[in-house]
């Protein structure tokens, strides 16, 4: 019985050890709280007053509770109370702001049932909190100390932008330049809120070919559709949503979709960064949640966050990962990316450990391509022929203001040059388009003026990463492998004959990794303040591709020249970025000097 009980007291020491089951716990208690706290002010103190008044009075209480118990057992943090307490309602805030968008959009757009959707929304608010008061809330001024103490002799000498500060700047902008203008500054004068994704009725269209793809595998069946664009082992990776209905089977991957995105943008910065900006990494996590993008990836039933989930933990398991197990699992994540969706392959750049040693890399790099092209003939000769001829008849692209693809955008500028006039609503925008490019450019120019814009924006992109790598080789240090992955991602969007806009999300995600590798930009004179400037305007035109085409200005309407002119910015960047001996940015040494 002694033995027993000091196993329970283990187990319990073991597990209050961590803040997280102590946030459960005062979770489970404030709901109780609040409950009594609610039926004895009805009952007793305010028995002849509207229950309204009853709930602010509960409310102001049960936020109290929540924060003395927040802040003495789950944090036992030692910041200012008054700042904390404030910050505290700030957070609170957000969750009740967060939970009155969510569950309309789960009810009336996704069609869950109203318990099932507060449910999830309880679950992912309540994460959002989790990491809103630890991080926010109750910072500690000894953290706040121990972040600076690097950075406090080249405060004295400089001042310092943040990222955070940037990206926030950038989407207020964003916001009021894709959002406010159009939807309610238009000359019309009154609220214009067009259908900005085609939706396909019923929802998550993609999802449910590949659904019915693996079925028909399984059963030996003839799928509706013969072939599709996804390497032969994606059915396989599919199988476990088959034990659902379609309908559980789309729920359950979009709950996937928002838990890796918030994994890879929340999450994973720690695993890599002792301080990232959380300020931006906050910004970036609700920008992308309600993106475009994002919107998209969802309605369709698309799996791209998913994909560049597995690509962003394989890269910090290889890199930051202890002994050849964690490798091994790298090599695995990285594979199921692969095979998931093909395009994750160019991240194969990412590892690499010394830039200089290229014979090993060349055969890590090799031996990576040789395993994932096996695993394209895993299911046989004739399963590997119709990838094969399907990705052939894709790879041509179509022309489409939602396909940032290179071929797609030339296609369409050729179109525009021909007097094509598309079946949209913006019939005059690009008609009136058209007209000027004839207008102003020759008849023979006419005519291979879509094969000229590609060809010249696939040397800009092969320019841009061929500088990028060469950078990256020259100074080989970690700072250099953030460039590298931000260049990867725009080969990954602008490259493949059909890349729609669900696929933006990628963007987000490696800017996420980006952000977290930075550290504020210092004003050194010119040079500082260049790179400050080129930071703002990446982070403007990036604002730019979370609204959808139909918000922007018509020259805007294509993400492929904002997705290009990103990576010439991010380019330049890399080249003013000064780097010390020791691989810091801008260390206070270097700036002494």
């Amino acid at each position: 019985m002694t033995l027993l009980n000091l196993n329970v007291r283990m187990i319990a020491g073991a597990l209050l050890n961590h803040d997280a089951i102590r946030f459960l716990g005062v979770g489970v208690w404030n709901v109780l709280f609040s409950t009594v706290c609610f039926a004895v002010l009805l009952k007793f103190v305010f028995h002849e007053t509207h229950y309204m008044l009853v709930l602010v009075v509960s409310t102001i209480l049960s936020v109290t509770n929540s924060f003395i118990c927040h802040r003495w057992f789950t944090f036992r943090s030692d910041a200012p109370i008054l700042k904390a307490y404030l910050k505290f309602y700030l957070v609170y805030g957000v969750q009740i702001g967060l939970t009155f968008i969510l569950m309309p959009v789960c009810v009336e757009l996704l069609k869950w049932r109203p318990i099932m959707a507060q449910i999830s929304v309880t679950f992912f608010t309540t994460v959002i909190t989790y990491f809103g008061h630890k991080y926010f809330s109750f910072q500690s001024d000894s953290f706040m100390m121990s972040r600076t103490m690097v950075k406090t002799s080249v405060l004295r000498r400089w001042p310092m932008l943040s990222l955070g500060a940037i990206l926030i700047t950038s989407f207020a902008l964003g916001y009021l330049f894709c959002f406010v203008r159009p939807v309610f500054l238009n000359p019309a004068q009154e609220m214009a809120f067009p259908r900005y994704i085609s939706a396909i009725n019923p929802i998550g269209v993609d999802l449910r070919l590949a659904y019915d793809f693996s079925k028909s595998w399984i059963t030996g069946t003839t799928p509706e559709i013969p072939s599709l664009v996804y390497p032969p082992l994606e059915r396989v990776l599919r199988l476990p949503l088959l034990v659902f209905p379609f309908r559980g089977a789309f729920v359950i991957q979009t709950l996937i979709t928002l838990i890796a995105f918030m994994s890879v943008v929340l999450l994973l910065p720690k695993r890599f960064s002792k301080s990232p900006d959380w300020t931006a990494l906050s910004g970036l996590f609700l920008a992308g949640l309600f993106s475009y993008g994002m919107q998209f990836e969802i309605e369709r039933g698309q799996s791209n966050v998913i994909a560049m989930a597995l690509v962003a933990w394989a890269l910090v398991l290889f890199h930051y990962g202890r002994g050849a197990s964690a490798r091994l699992v790298a090599y695995l994540l990285f594979s199921c990316a692969i095979q998931l969706k093909l395009y994750p392959a160019v991240f194969v750049l990412g590892f690499t450990t010394d830039a200089r040693d290229w014979r090993r890399n060349i055969v890590r790099w090799g031996g990576i391509g040789v395993a994932n092209a096996a695993g394209l003939f895993a299911l046989g000769w004739d399963a590997f022929c119709v990838f094969l001829s399907t990705l052939t008849t894709h790879s041509g692209g179509y022309a489409s203001f939602g396909n940032h693809s290179l071929l797609s955008f030339a296609s369409v500028v050729q179109k525009l040059a021909d007097g094509y006039k598309p079946r949209y609503y913006h019939l005059e925008e690009v008609a009136a388009a058209g007209d000027c490019i004839r207008s102003v450019l020759p008849e023979a120019w006419l005519q291979i003026l879509g094969p000229t814009v590609g060809l010249s924006f696939a040397l800009i992109l092969l320019g841009c990463l061929t500088a990028v790598l060469a950078m990256a080789y020259r100074r080989n240090d970690r700072t250099a492998f953030k460039y590298v992955m931000v260049m990867c991602s725009f080969v990954a969007l602008l490259i493949p004959g059909v890349s729609m806009d669900y696929k933006l999300t990628v963007l987000i995600v490696v800017f996420a990794f980006f952000v977290s590798e930075s550290e504020p930009i210092v004003l050194t004179g010119k040079r500082g303040m260049l790179r400050a400037g080129l930071f703002f305007a990446g982070c403007l035109l990036v604002t730019l591709t979370l609204f959808p085409p139909e918000f922007r200005p018509f020259v805007l309407r294509s993400s492929t020249p904002l997705l290009l002119s990103i990576a010439v910015l991010f380019t330049v960047l890399m080249a003013l970025e000064r780097r010390s001996a020791s691989g810091k940015e801008d260390s206070p040494a270097d700036l002494h000097e």
